[in-house]
């Protein structure tokens, strides 16, 4: 109030106060002259003490109104007496500060408390208490005098209820206690030994009791006012320091489960924070906190040019204050790695630089698989010229007509593999890309959205849950229905939700796949301040998880196209055909492709289990894929309302796949072409290869396909003979 309500020249001389004392690094007492809202002259004490910490630079500033002690010497001293108080306040606050800001634990904060502010005040007893996770009970964490024979033991630990005792009673109500004569207080509780008088004060964070400092001495009346002022001061301090260090579990949490390589950078570009996917080495990790991507280079005996580069993007950063984003290639143990990067700066509430944080990643195998695919189409190149100069020569020895039919069949075979070649390296590739795209997508919504708007403990049981919840595709059609409107009746009439909330809650519900039987967890989930951004929290990262593991696998898919390509080029060799679970294949392109889907359409997913036949694997992944994004590019040409239903069942022996989308009619003449390779309704779009190559997978399997389009809705459906297991 006073800073807010004086006049400017006024504001200018504490602030100046305040810089020196910093910049001096020594605690300071002054007498100010200051004015009221009212225009009134006020006499001000100011204090101030500043001290280095792990955390930077932590002030505490005392402001006392001294106007009326200054009126009558009975009141000066008074004012005396105070200033003695004050000092000795100082001095253990100024002491305390200099231990507890260089702790990095909670219970090296406690423990601190314990030993170098209260036994330095002459205390002969203390026990610092910590609420429990339960918040019902209050935990002896620390201690001074006899509950401290030795070291950081506590002796015979005891646990006390909230509400019960002296403690219990000060953790329900938030205030400080001071009792004279214990043995008149009915609530007094005996520990260790039976004392006199007690005094408990609340370590108060925000508006919520987490601790208590308690303290008893044999005496009567012992404790004073000026115990009581000490106590309340150091207890404030202690739960901020708390606080801050729950935050920075918190962080360090996240930054060290999230499935990239993360590093945080101070303003000067040292590591203040590095997680094990970027250095695996924990030692490594050790010895390149506080140091430079320079000092990096030096210990992993690598050219400095890669911190050349780093230092440069980091100065762009600082520059602009703005995310960029860049691909790195590297060397390691050997082998060329290349990693997509990014570096974004957070600012502090001056726009001033505090920390940048950078992250990657691995893209290997995508930048690999399309340097193989440039190289394959290159020997495609060549091998095309040789046909051409063999056709030539063929021609100067037959009859102009025979010449004219054997080059048009040869040029045709070689449009024909160089077609189906490039168009079988696109599929995985497109996989990886749509993958890769995806998770990029999804993490930087977790960076930028839904990580600042939940608490940490949120995070840490969204990262817990999503390793205890099996992330699978949905169920859809009618089951999907169903499931829904039962999700929606549980959250209204077992969870007492508002009939307009569960909308969007119970979808949410859905695509988490948490079970309302967890009432734990649904009721933590639904009494949170947000439960919509909650959910969005835990689907974000069981998405993240899917995508890299469908990446992983189409990056295999890949390497087995170009080796199978190289096959073929030398010599036609059947496929070798091995038992596919038709499930998790279908289901391993449709987590590629539903972020797609969904952005345009809604996606109704429902495959039986336990459907086996023999296949080759990355075949059968080409043909959904062909379908699927025949689907895709049908229903974007639909206005209202767009549906992709994909499903599987048992008949007879045979499995059935059904793939659905309620797009544009196809025309009967065009139906009786969509299988001929070349042939496309896209234009310029496309190459008319993709349901050639369907054709071509479904006659290798001695499946069937049907086609099955009108008005409403457009189905291919699928025949393949089970597998004898199935």
């Amino acid at each position: 109030d006073f800073i807010a309500d004086t006049k400017s020249q006024r504001k200018e001389q504490f602030v100046r106060i305040c810089n020196r004392t910093q910049k001096d690094g020594n605690s300071l007492r002054k007498e100010i002259l200051a004015l009221d809202s009212q225009n009134n002259i006020l006499d001000l004490e100011v204090v101030i003490t500043f001290a280095d910490t792990v955390d930077g630079v932590e002030g505490i500033i005392f402001l006392k109104d001294i106007t009326a002690q200054k009126k009558s010497e009975k009141q000066r001293k008074y004012m005396f007496e105070q200033r003695q108080l004050d000092f000795e306040i100082e001095q253990t606050v100024n002491q305390f500060i200099q231990s507890i800001f260089l702790k990095t634990t909670i219970d090296d904060v406690l423990w601190s408390l314990a030993k170098d502010c209260i036994a330095k005040m002459g205390f002969v007893d203390c026990v610092i208490y910590m609420i429990d996770e339960t918040n019902s009970e209050l935990v002896q964490r620390a201690a001074h005098g006899p509950k401290n024979p030795v070291k950081m033991d506590i002796y015979n630990p005891i646990t006390i209820s909230i509400g019960k005792g002296i403690v219990g009673a000060v953790a329900k109500t938030g205030e400080a206690e001071i009792v004279s004569d214990t043995t008149k207080d009915k609530r007094y509780i005996v520990d260790d030994d039976n004392r006199r008088s007690e005094i408990t004060v609340p370590i108060v964070l925000g508006d919520k009791v987490i601790g208590i400092i308690d303290s008893e001495h044999p005496e009567k009346d012992f404790f004073t006012q000026k115990h009581l002022r000490i106590l309340t001061t150091v207890s404030s301090i202690v739960a901020n320091r708390i606080d801050k260090l729950k935050e920075r579990r918190f962080f360090g949490y996240i930054l060290n489960n999230l499935p990239a390589d993360v590093v945080v950078f101070n303003s000067k570009h040292e590591y203040v924070f590095i997680n094990p996917v970027a250095v695996k080495n924990k030692k490594t990790r050790e010895f390149l906190i506080g140091k430079t991507d320079y000092d990096y280079c030096v210990y992993k005996k690598i050219p400095k040019k890669l911190a050349d580069s780093r230092r440069e993007k980091f100065d762009r950063v600082v520059q602009t204050k703005k995310t960029i984003q860049w691909e790195e290639e590297v060397t390691h143990h050997g082998g060329r790695e290349f990693v997509l990067r990014r570096m974004s700066p957070i600012l502090n509430e001056n726009n001033k630089i505090n920390y940048v944080v950078g992250y990657g990643i691995d893209i290997t195998a995508r930048v690999i698989a399309q340097e193989k695919r440039e190289a394959l189409q290159q020997q495609i190149v060549e091998i095309n010229a040789s046909l051409e100069k063999e056709v030539d020569q063929k021609t100067q020895e037959n009859i102009q007509l025979s010449e004219k039919m054997v080059q048009q069949e040869r040029l045709v075979l070689a449009g024909e593999i160089a077609g189906t070649v490039a168009h079988e390296l696109n599929t995985p590739l497109g996989a990886i890309v749509a993958g890769s795209d995806g998770l990029k997508e999804n993490i930087d919504d977790l960076f930028s959205n839904l990580l600042i708007s939940c608490s940490s403990e949120q995070i840490e049981f969204a990262f817990q849950l999503n390793l205890d919840l099996s992330f699978s595709l949905f169920i859809g059609g009618r089951k999907a229905i169903k499931r829904k409107n039962e999700i929606k009746t549980a959250l209204i009439q077992v969870y007492r939700q508002e009939e307009e909330d569960v909308k969007v809650l119970s979808d949410l519900f859905f695509k988490t796949n948490i079970p309302l039987t967890d009432k734990e967890t649904v009721n933590r989930i639904l009494s949170s301040q947000n439960p919509e951004k909650f959910l969005k929290l835990i689907l974000s990262i069981g998405t993240i998880r899917a995508l890299l593991e469908t990446t992983v696998e189409s990056s295999k898919r890949a390497a087995s196209v170009i080796q199978n390509i190289k096959n073929s080029l030398s010599v036609t060799k059947g496929q070798k055909k091995e038992k596919i679970d038709l499930r998790q294949n279908i289901s391993s392109v449709i987590k590629l492709f539903r972020h797609e889907i969904e952005s345009i359409a809604t996606l109704e997913v429902f495959l039986e289990e336990d459907l086996y036949i023999q296949g080759v694997d990355f075949k059968l992944f080409q043909l959904w894929t062909n379908i699927i994004k025949n689907a895709i590019y049908a229903i974007k040409e639909k206005k209202g309302d767009r549906k992709i239903i994909i499903s599987s069942k048992r008949e007879k022996d045979l499995a059935v796949v059904n793939i659905k989308n309620n797009g544009p009619k196809i025309p009967v003449d065009v139906q009786n072409k969509i299988f001929d390779k070349f042939y496309t309704t896209k234009e310029k779009k496309g190459s008319g290869l993709g349901l050639g190559i369907v054709k071509s997978v479904i006659e290798s399997h001695q499946a069937s396909i049907t086609l099955k389009s009108s008005q409403k809705d457009t189905t291919f459906e699928f025949s393949f003979k089970l597998n004898n297991e199935s």
